[in-house]
């Protein structure tokens, strides 16, 4: 019975060990996948050494680690400390030299409290604590300070046990990452049905726990393999393209429209534009290059493939509202608007939430930097003519006026503005006159150049 007891204690130690290195990794990959930095992930790595537990790469950094994790009541010593120095220190080495031209960044990471019972001494004397050593001299040396000299066998003592040369141990020293008491990321398989982060959270966990555990025991994944692995492609990409290619020879700019357009920029400090013309008047093409040419923030949404008329992708999804806040949320996201940390998904109060933080962060970085943001959503009278199956029309979720700060204009194409869905306040907008731009036909000059530039086709 007694060997039965142990024996289940030494199994919940073990998964007790395990599993938070596999979920405090799958937070850092999570983290990484985000902000665009991850390049590949290692697990369980025989060539990292005592740094095998987990690692990943940025395309300037690698982050190593040991994780030590334990669910009983202890903490770390000097002595413990002392016996992982020459591992940790020995594993950064050989990382490093297997990748030259990249930093390496080597981290402790430990749930275990600093001791503050243990005794450090100077020949007889005693001087303090493991916890006093970490407060009074290692964040000093860190942080490049000044320290008691009666620390310094203690200092003598770490740096012999790591076995590097003074220049490495410098080195190492300052990028080494020891961190106790250490919380990790909660999250759970209770709360995935009410929190996408958790549900995220918990798959990549999965992930490194089944690859770890597969015969085929492969060390390296990418990060495009880890998100086609995960199913999460259509989360990195916008659902339309909106990058649209237009024959840049027979284009024709509407020189008076154009000057219109950059002059109520000009006139107006934010808020809404609008771009007023008949069916192939050519607003969406106008839209298009002039935005190009502009040294500003861009950022489009197009209800409707102008260059690709016949296109099977121009149908009612293009009018809904969760797809256009998604394309919206994304590029401002790779443009590096976005606090979150958590992947944009699917839902459309989530996304409106979002969008809402983008234009407060979009007005904060125009006050800071001067840098005016313009995003444009073309194609509105689109949703109601031909998008009649559109469950909710994105024309009825645009943005009030009011909460598009300064520095952002969001410019709208259209036939009509007299459109059912859109909101009375931004019809006001519209009816007041100063913010609209109707465009112009095609100047007799202009005329000729566009049929010119077809001979050469003859």
């Amino acid at each position: 019975m007694s060997e039965e007891k142990v024996s289940a204690s030494g199994e919940r130690a073990a998964i007790g060990g395990y599993l938070p290195q596999f979920d405090e990794f799958a937070w850092f990959v999570y983290l990484n996948l985000i902000n665009k930095k991850l390049e590949w992930i290692r697990i369980a790595d025989p060539k990292a050494e005592k740094l095998d537990d987990i690692q990943y790469s940025t395309y300037s950094e690698i982050h190593a680690y040991q994780v030590k994790w334990t669910i009983s009541e202890a903490n770390i010593s000097y002595t413990n400390f002392l016996k992982l120095i020459p591992l940790v220190a020995s594993s950064w080495k050989q990382i490093k030299l297997a990748n030259p031209v990249k930093k390496v960044i080597p981290h402790l990471i430990t749930n275990k409290p600093l001791s503050s019972h243990d005794s450090l001494e100077n020949g007889k004397t005693k001087i303090g604590s493991f916890e006093d050593f970490i407060i009074d001299v290692w964040l000093k040396i860190k942080s490049n300070q000044s320290f008691d000299d009666k620390w310094k066998p203690i200092t003598s003592e770490i740096k012999k046990a790591s076995k590097l040369n003074d220049s490495e141990f410098k080195e190492f020293i300052s990028y080494f990452d020891f961190q106790t008491n250490y919380q990790q990321k909660q999250f759970s398989v209770k709360n995935t049905k009410y929190s996408k982060e958790d549900e995220d959270l918990q798959q990549i966990s999965r992930f490194i726990i089944e690859k770890v555990a597969s015969p085929e025991r492969l060390v390296e994944f990418t990060r495009q393999g880890i998100i086609k692995e995960l199913g999460w492609s259509d989360r990195f990409k916008t659902i339309f393209n909106h990058e649209l290619i237009v024959d840049r020879e027979k284009y024709q700019p509407i020189k008076s429209t154009i000057e219109l357009l950059n002059s109520k920029l000009t006139q107006h400090k934010n808020g809404y534009l609008f771009l007023q013309g008949g069916p192939g008047s050519g607003k969406s093409t106008l839209l298009n290059q002039w935005s190009k040419g502009l040294k500003m923030r861009i950022v489009r949404y197009y209800a409707f493939d102008f260059v690709n008329p016949s296109s099977h992708l121009n149908f009612y999804e293009r009018g809904n509202a969760t797809h256009l806040f998604f394309d919206l949320v994304f590029q401002l996201k790779e443009a590096g608007i976005y606090k979150r940390e958590i992947l944009p998904y699917k839902d459309l109060l989530f996304l409106k939430e979002v969008f809402n933080e983008q234009l407060i962060s979009l007005g904060q970085d125009y006050v800071s930097n001067r840098q005016p943001t313009i995003i444009i959503i073309d194609g509105l009278d689109h949703v109601p003519r031909e998008y009649k199956s559109t469950t909710n029309s994105f024309l009825r979720e645009l943005p009030s006026p009011s909460s598009i700060p300064e520095g952002v204009f969001i410019i709208l194409g259209s036939q009509s503005y007299e459109l059912e869905d859109i909101q009375q306040e931004i019809k006001a907008e519209y009816q007041n006159g100063d913010r609209t731009i109707l465009i112009d036909p095609l100047k007799k000059e202009e005329v000729y150049k566009y049929i010119n530039s077809f001979d050469s086709f003859f």
